[in-house]
């Protein structure tokens, strides 16, 4: 049957209506609207004023952080101050106003340096027990500050407490173990304590690590004259030598390890080089005339000069220094006076025997024997 053209379009099975705008679409709702965008505001204005307080919070901290800088500029500014005039007063020998500023600056700015410069202070009015707790305070607060270390060891050395000088140096050396000087304080600690082998290896670690002084090397090579070293104490004798020729004892003992290797004219020449610095130095002396009476070379022999300074070395100890004498023997007999040889080796032989060295008694007797009968040894 026709259908009309105006009528509906047939609905497919299982298909409600055909759905309408209206239906997706709801209308709007101005109260929404304008909650919604209150909501906004709200939410922006809460950022704003989040992020106003955020920078005023940082802007007081930082002021604050400015202020204690500040403080602490002021604080550092007067520290030093004090400090300039305690160093000033120090040089001047005020000690006293000097131990004054370095409290004052100690006060101020508690510092391991105030420490240490109070430290050093009260040291040079002798009031050690206090200079040593000055250090140790100094090292508490900072454990790596070496001059306090060496100055806490010199000030028990000069107290004659080596051994307690040798535990801070220990312990400085353990803090800074490629710090030479370390090494060399820790020696002459040791040596003091009598512990030479000791004492020769932390100077030999000081010397692999690079200590170059004078000093050092002129107590390094002494120890090793010590030790019958010869060989290695001229070389170290040497360069404390060619850094400082006037130091005291150093052209002494590089004579002394030349003569012991047959180094005569070597050996004299340092010999005389020290008795210029210091003319009757009785060992140099007794030295000298050693080499004169008993060298085998003509160029080093010479008997007369022998007795001249063997006498001076003699007279200087007051003739009680049996080695000495012996000396005075063995340049006569060197110049063929066996009579005068004989008499000072008799009484070279009874002082050895007064001191209760029967080795030395021994070896001067056998001597003594023979300028008895004019021979020489």
């Amino acid at each position: 049957m026709a259908t009309s053209s105006n009528s509906p379009e047939a609905v497919p099975s299982g298909k409600s209506g055909a759905t309408k705008n209206s239906d997706i679409d709801p209308p709007r709702s101005l109260p929404l609207e304008i909650f919604l965008f209150c909501a906004f505001l709200i939410t922006v204005a809460a950022y704003v004023v989040s992020q106003r307080t955020e920078d005023m919070g940082k802007d007081e901290a930082g002021r604050r952080q400015n202020e204690r800088l500040h403080r602490l500029l002021q604080e550092k500014t007067k520290s030093l101050a004090y400090a300039k005039i305690g160093f000033q007063e120090e040089y001047q020998k005020h000690f006293d106003l000097a131990v004054s500023n370095f409290q004052n600056a100690l006060v101020i700015q508690d510092t391991a340096e105030g420490h240490y410069n109070l430290g050093n202070a009260l040291l040079l009015q002798s009031r050690r027990a206090e200079a040593l707790d000055q250090f140790k305070a100094a090292l508490a607060l900072d454990p790596k500050l070496r001059d306090a270390y060496t100055s806490w060891g010199q000030a028990l050395m000069d107290q004659g407490k080596a051994e307690e000088a040798a535990q801070v140096y220990r312990r400085a050396a353990a803090q800074a173990p490629d710090y030479s000087l370390f090494h060399f304080k820790l020696a002459l600690a040791l040596e003091a304590l009598k512990k030479n082998a000791e004492a020769l290896e932390e100077c030999a670690q000081a010397a692999r690590l690079g200590l170059d002084d004078a000093d050092f090397w002129l107590q390094f090579g002494a120890w090793l004259n010590q030790e019958a070293k010869f060989a290695e104490a001229e070389t170290n004798l040497s360069k404390a030598a060619a850094m400082r020729a006037d130091l005291p004892n150093v052209q002494y003992q590089l004579a002394l390890a030349e003569q012991k290797q047959g180094k005569f004219t070597e050996a004299i020449a340092h010999y005389e080089t020290a008795l210029s610095q210091t003319p009757e130095q009785p060992d140099t002396l007794n030295n000298l005339a050693l080499i004169y009476a008993t060298a085998t070379g003509a160029d080093a022999r010479n008997p007369k000069m022998a007795v001249s300074l063997a006498t001076r070395a003699s007279t200087a100890a007051a003739d009680k220094n049996p080695r000495f004498l012996d000396t005075l023997a063995r340049s006569y007999a060197a110049d063929g006076d066996f009579l005068q040889a004989a008499l000072w080796e008799k009484k070279a032989m009874d002082q050895a025997g007064q001191a209760g060295d029967k080795d030395l008694q021994s070896e001067l007797g056998a001597r003594y024997a023979l300028f008895q009968q004019h021979k020489l040894e």
